[in-house]
C-alpha cells in the first residue's frame, strides 16, 4: 500500500493541499526506492516532433530523425544500383536487337523457293564460344534439368520456379550488391548505436529503391516486356526475388530502429498527436479524454498546446486532461512524460489533470488532491465533466477522446447533449489497429 502511494505522489505538484516536497518526504519514509524514482527527471525537452525524453542514453541521439544516417553514401549506393539496372537493361536490349537483326537477315537471305543453297550457311555454328554460352549459361537450368516446375513448400504454398543458370548469376550479383551495401558501414565508431542508425538508414533507403523494380516487374503491362522481348514469366521471377530483398531489408530497418528506441528508454517516445488531423489551438478551452493507452494521443496534444501557449501562438487558456485507468500501475506508462509536462512554464495556469482509477486494489492506492492534479477512485462520468466544463468554458470548447469504444461513445453522447448550448466541437481518435 505504501509503495503505490509513494510512487503516485509525483502527480501532485501544487501547494494547495499537500506540497510535492512533503509528499516526496513522506514517500521516502515509506518506500525509499519509490522516492528515489521520484527524483528522476526526464532529461531533454519534450516536443511534438518526436524528441525522446531520455536523452541521457548513448542511443538517444540516434533513435529518431537522420542522426547517424549517412545520406550521401545512401544516395551513392542507390545511384550505383540504378546504373546497374540500366546497364543490364541496355545489355538486354542490345542482345535482343542483335538477335532480331540476325533473324531478319536470315529471313531476307533464305526466304522463298530455290534458296536451299543459302540455307546451308545457317545450318552450322561459325565458332564455339557463343554455342557454349547458350548451352552452359543462357539455356541451362540451375541444376541438371529442373527449371519450370514450381517449388512447393506445401499444397497451398508455392515459392515459384527455380531460376535458370543465367538468372541465378544476375540474382546472385543483385543479392550480393545489396548485402555489400548494407555492410559498407563505418564500423569503427565509439558509439555503437550510431552504426545501428547508419544501418537503419541504409536498409531503409535500399528497401525504398528496390520497391520500384518489385512493382514494375509484377505488372502485366510492364513497358519493358515489348522493349526487351523478355517474357512476363521471367519478369515475374525477378519480381519475386526483388520482393524478398525488400521484405528482408524492411525487417532489418525496423529492427535497427526498435533497438535504438528501446535502448533510449524502453519505447518511451512521444510522437505528438499521432492520429490528430485537427488543430486544437483555436479553442479557448480544450477537454481531452483518454482511456488506457489512449493517453499517448492526449499527452502529445497537451505538450503541443502548452508550447503554443508559451509562444503566444495559441488561443487556448484552459486545458483539462481526463484519464481513466484500471489501476495505478498504468501511471508508470507516462511517468517521464508527465514529469516533463508538469515542469513546463505556465502549466499551472492552463492545465488541470483528473485521474480516475476504476479498479483500485485498496483504499490507500488513490491519493486525492485539490490542486491542478486530482485523483479519484471509480469510473469517470463524461456527462458530468462535459456539462461542468461547458458552463465554465473560456471561448469555444474543443473535446477529443482516444480510448475504448464504449468510453468514446459515452464522451460523444455527452458532447451531443451540450452542443446546442454553445460553440463546441468533438473529435474522436481511432483506438483500433
Amino acid at each position: 500500500m505504501h509503495h503505490h502511494a509513494a510512487r503516485l505522489s509525483y502527480v501532485a505538484p501544487d501547494n494547495t493541499a499537500t506540497s510535492q516536497h512533503e509528499l516526496i518526504a513522506r514517500a521516502a519514509a515509506m518506500a525509499p526506492r519509490a522516492a528515489a524514482a521520484l527524483s528522476l527527471s526526464g532529461a531533454g525537452p519534450v516536443t511534438d516532433s518526436g524528441t525522446l525524453l531520455s536523452n541521457n542514453t548513448p542511443s538517444s541521439p540516434y533513435s529518431q530523425g537522420l542522426n547517424g544516417v549517412q545520406q550521401v553514401d545512401n544516395y551513392l549506393f542507390i545511384n550505383i544500383l540504378l546504373a546497374a539496372f540500366l546497364g543490364v537493361l541496355a545489355a538486354t536490349v542490345i542482345y535482343r536487337w542483335l538477335h532480331m537483326l540476325n533473324g531478319h537477315l536470315r529471313l531476307l537471305l533464305t526466304m522463298g523457293v530455290g534458296k536451299l543453297q543459302d540455307q546451308r550457311y545457317w545450318m552450322y555454328n561459325h565458332g564455339s564460344f557463343w554455342p557454349s554460352v547458350k548451352k552452359n549459361l543462357l539455356y541451362a537450368p540451375l541444376g541438371k534439368t529442373r527449371h519450370n516446375r514450381e517449388v512447393q513448400l506445401s499444397k497451398a504454398i508455392s515459392v515459384g520456379t527455380l531460376p535458370s543458370r543465367f538468372h541465378t548469376v544476375l540474382l546472385g550479383l543483385y543479392l550480393a550488391t545489396n548485402v555489400g551495401y548494407c555492410l559498407a558501414l563505418t564500423w569503427r565508431r565509439e558509439n555503437e548505436f550510431s552504426v545501428i542508425a547508419q544501418l537503419r538508414g541504409r536498409t531503409g533507403s535500399l528497401a525504398a529503391f528496390n520497391l520500384i523494380p518489385t512493382v514494375l516487374f509484377a505488372l502485366r503491362n510492364n513497358p519493358l516486356i515489348p522493349i526487351t522481348r523478355v517474357s512476363y514469366d521471367t519478369f515475374n521471377l525477378l519480381h519475386r526475388w526483388c520482393a524478398r530483398v525488400v521484405v528482408l531489408e524492411t525487417i532489418l530497418h525496423t529492427i535497427c530502429w526498435a533497438v535504438n528506441i528501446y535502448e533510449s528508454g524502453g519505447m518511451k517516445q512521444i510522437h505528438g498527436p499521432y492520429g490528430g488531423h485537427e488543430s486544437m489551438a483555436s479553442y479557448g478551452t480544450v477537454l481531452l479524454f483518454a482511456g488506457g493507452v489512449g493517453i499517448t494521443h492526449c499527452v502529445g496534444y497537451v505538450h503541443h498546446l502548452l508550447l503554443q501557449c508559451q509562444a503566444g501562438t495559441s488561443s487556448t487558456h484552459k486545458i483539462v486532461l481526463v484519464w481513466s485507468v484500471p489501476n495505478t500501475e498504468a501511471l508508470e506508462w507516462v511517468r517521464i512524460w508527465m514529469d516533463q509536462i508538469l515542469k513546463m512554464e505556465g502549466r499551472r495556469e492552463v492545465l488541470r489533470i483528473q485521474l480516475f482509477v476504476t479498479k483500485p486494489r485498496h483504499r490507500g492506492e488513490v491519493i486525492s488532491n485539490t490542486g491542478s492534479v486530482q485523483m479519484f477512485p471509480g469510473r469517470c462520468n463524461p456527462k458530468t465533466i462535459v456539462e461542468k466544463e461547458m458552463g465554465e468554458r473560456i471561448g469555444a470548447m474543443g473535446v477529443t477522446v482516444c480510448g475504448p469504444g464504449a468510453f468514446s461513445d459515452s464522451v460523444r453522447a455527452a458532447v451531443r447533449e451540450v452542443v446546442t448550448e454553445g460553440a463546441v466541437d468533438f473529435v474522436e481518435e481511432a483506438f483500433t489497429y
